[in-house]
């Protein structure tokens, strides 16, 4: 993306939006505070920037969802809670002779088995999910078919529907519904083996123990992840806690009927190339009936071509130029 020209074109989005509505907030969707930070100051030097609003998606949920959060009278997860509930839902569910029974004491162990988890809860992806998706391993094995059947794991984690079954242990009914498809997972699954390529740094001779658990490894790998998947939101929830994804799915929910969203002149998604499930689920409930504009990279070998596309199908419409415009 370069710079100056990105930033021309924002500018004329702000002042077109502007001739509209001149004192509603505008809010601008951006991946970090510091690209905020940079536009705020960029666009301020020739208009006033009153009452545009740069937040990460973070900072809208919370803004969204608040009523909801005090409601459930949970609170944000502290930093490294997550760790440490991970830490000890290995500790209490993975037994000597499990997959990761020889590394459970590895220092590195928690922190790869969390980044699994939290790639899957980010494409919508629950302890139930990999329960079907070891099943559906183990079956095909029984039947003497390859162990790493990509069937095995499209039946698992997304059944004959092709969508994600939405089953992650505190999204709750903000998630019940949706249909749609996970096309930027990525990481979050790598067809099922995630947790053997993350672990690897955690467990330097892991290879052996990945090859002695034979030909059903895969779905032990599985089992045993949604094992732990499932003891952390538990024992999240048992404390009172909410993390990023359980915000984000809270606010899709409450955004439907957001009177914040209603009162704002208009949402503005900057500077995203590629966006997860939750967030997806976010920004197309705030931009429902309202008006939504979004400034994607210009594409380079396709890269942004599956947001272009989605962006396309919650009914933006997409044109040419340095950055991809959509406007609802």
């Amino acid at each position: 993306m370069r710079t100056a020209e990105s930033t021309t074109q924002f500018a004329r989005l702000i002042d077109d939006i502007r001739r509209e509505a001149a004192l509603q907030s505008i809010f601008v969707i951006v991946p970090t505070h510091i690209l905020g930070e940079h536009l705020l100051r960029a666009i301020s030097r020739d208009r006033p920037a009153f009452n545009v609003r740069f937040v990460t998606f973070l900072d809208l949920a919370k803004a969204v969802a608040v009523a909801d959060l005090v409601a459930s009278r949970r609170i944000q997860l502290p930093p490294m809670g997550d760790f440490l509930a991970a830490r000890k839902a290995i500790q209490t569910k993975v037994r000597p002779d499990g997959y990761l029974g020889p590394i459970k004491e590895f220092p590195g162990t928690p922190r790869a088995v969390l980044k699994t988890l939290t790639d899957l809860k980010k494409a919508g992806l629950g302890p139930q999910e990999l329960r079907r998706t070891a099943s559906g391993y183990e079956e095909t094995r029984q039947r003497g078919n390859e162990a790493d059947s990509p069937h095995a794991v499209q039946q698992g984690l997304f059944g004959d529907s092709g969508s994600p079954h939405f089953a992650g242990a505190s999204a709750g009914s903000a998630r019940d519904d949706a249909k749609s498809k996970v096309t930027s997972a990525g990481s979050a699954r790598d067809d099922g083996k995630s947790i053997a390529t993350s672990a690897g740094s955690a467990r330097d001779d892991g290879e052996n123990s990945a090859a002695s658990a034979g030909p059903n490894g895969t779905s032990r790998k599985l089992a045993e992840l949604a094992e732990i998947y499932e003891e952390v939101e538990r024992l999240k929830d048992e404390a009172g806690y909410f993390d990023g994804s359980d915000l984000l799915a809270m606010a899709a929910e409450a955004a439907k009927e957001s009177k914040l969203i209603d009162d704002a002149a208009a949402l503005v998604l900057f500077g995203f190339a590629e966006l997860n499930e939750l967030e997806k689920s976010f920004f197309a409930a705030c931009a429902k009936g309202r008006a939504a504009y979004a400034l994607v990279p210009e594409d380079v070998a396709g890269y942004t071509r599956p947001l272009v596309d989605w962006l396309s199908g919650i009914g933006l419409e997409v044109g040419s130029g340095l950055l991809r415009f959509a406007r609802n």
